[in-house]
């Protein structure tokens, strides 16, 4: 996705204009506006990376298809880095597990190891065959 920065800039100002026009922007804080108007687009301008089978851990932890559900199965099935306790709640939390263990091989084998983190993890696990993908 490409946006103009300039435009990003001059919405946002015009946005803040309605809030702060007692007291008006500062260079400071015009300055801040443009950084994170340029983080915007340089983040926008970058391409989705998604999960592909047999990326392995790493390349699947950098990509843009995680979720804390997902992220919490790589901490439980193969020691990545730790996270909070999060099962899935809608279907894309399950699509995104699902895509998770197509993508790091021997993780669907393990699935059952999911059933002692939490009483929703367990049922979770119990009706996977039946709402997965």
């Amino acid at each position: 996705m490409i946006i103009s920065q300039r435009d990003l800039v001059i919405a946002i100002l015009k946005h803040l204009e309605e809030e702060t026009s007692r007291y008006g922007l500062v260079p400071r804080q015009i300055n801040a506006i443009i950084s994170a108007a340029d983080a915007i687009v340089d983040e926008l301008a970058k391409p989705v990376v998604l999960a592909t089978p047999g990326m392995g851990l790493p390349a699947w932890l950098a990509c843009d298809d995680t979720g804390l559900s997902s992220r919490y199965m790589a901490h439980v099935l193969c020691g990545a880095p730790e996270c909070a306790n999060n099962h899935p709640h809608d279907m894309n939390d399950i699509g995104r597990c699902e895509r998770f263990m197509a993508a790091v091989p021997g993780t669907r084998e393990r699935l059952d190891m999911m059933r002692a983190c939490s009483p929703d993890w367990a049922a979770v696990v119990e009706c996977w065959p039946k709402v997965a993908p």
